[in-house]
């Protein structure tokens, strides 16, 4: 019985093995090897245009889930920089905590409703033309009737009724933008939805975590429901209108009572910039 079961596991073994080797026969030669995954190139959707993007980290220095809004601030940072083609040159990021200065990111301002305006209506209208692709990404709390909480008068805390911008002005800021060719405004707060009639307009993308009704959660595991869906789409290499359909079918399915929303007014789809392919590359030994 022993002997009949060994036999069995050896013929078994041959049968496999020459089955594996004709596999390789027809296409070529079998080679040994080993995997590794490198950066092969980029996708450029757009020809010779240009990608430069604002990054804001709302709140303040020791309000309540702070580090939350900064480590989805980082996670933006990090996919537009390693991902698409960004540095530290085309981003202009701004946190509210004046101590805040981590090795991995560089943070031009401290946030504050000036320095916000400063970055859209100034330094990202100095540096687009008419061909070029802008990207504004916000995120902290958020209040109904379109307020993005943001410290003030810098003292480190936040009164989430007295210190906020105003949709109007955010909108404002965003039409002194004199020239580009497309321009996405992402906004993660509650009631986010009220920015949407203010951020919109020809050739831009308007999205916004939920609706002007209901609240923007986050996970169990500390990563916002639309945000970081979001953006580990974008990830993918997907569009920016990928990415916000795949994000927003994420947050129905895990967060039923929020509703992203968007206003696309650009034409086919909008690239976000130069995506680098990760590829795993065989190398024969």
């Amino acid at each position: 019985m022993y002997r009949y079961g060994l036999f069995r596991r050896i013929f078994g073994a041959m049968v496999g093995m020459f089955i594996l080797l004709s596999m390789f026969s027809s296409i070529g030669t079998v080679a040994l090897g080993y995997d590794r995954l490198m950066y092969t190139g980029y996708h450029d959707d757009m020809g010779d245009v240009e990608y430069f993007a604002v990054i804001v980290t709302g709140g303040a220095a020791y309000a309540p889930n702070q580090a939350l809004a900064t480590r989805q601030t980082e996670e933006a940072y990090d996919v537009l920089r390693t991902w698409w083609h960004y540095t530290d040159d085309t981003i202009y990021y701004l946190n509210p905590d004046p101590d805040y200065n981590p090795s991995d990111y560089e943070v031009d301002a401290v946030a504050s409703p000036e320095t916000i305006q400063y970055a859209i209506s100034i330094w990202l209208d100095s540096m687009m033309d008419d061909n070029d692709v802008g990207f504004i990404y916000m995120i902290d709390h958020g209040q109904d009737g379109g307020h993005f909480n943001i410290d003030e008068n810098g003292d480190g805390y936040l009164d989430v009724e007295t210190e906020y911008i105003k949709n109007v002005e955010l909108g404002f800021w965003i039409d002194s933008i004199s020239s580009y060719g497309k321009l996405v405004i992402v906004i993660e707060c509650c009631y986010s939805g009220d920015f949407l009639p203010y951020i919109s307009g020809v050739n831009r993308i308007g999205i916004t975590s939920t609706d002007g009704y209901t609240t923007s959660g986050i996970g169990i595991d500390g990563w916002s429901y639309f945000s970081h869906s979001f953006f580990t789409n974008l990830k993918m290499g997907y569009s920016v209108e990928q990415a916000f359909e795949a994000a927003r079918n994420y947050v129905l399915m895990h967060a039923p009572g929020q509703h992203p929303l968007i206003d696309d007014q650009c034409l086919g789809s909008t690239y976000i910039g130069h995506y680098y392919e990760l590829r795993r590359i065989r190398y024969e030994l």
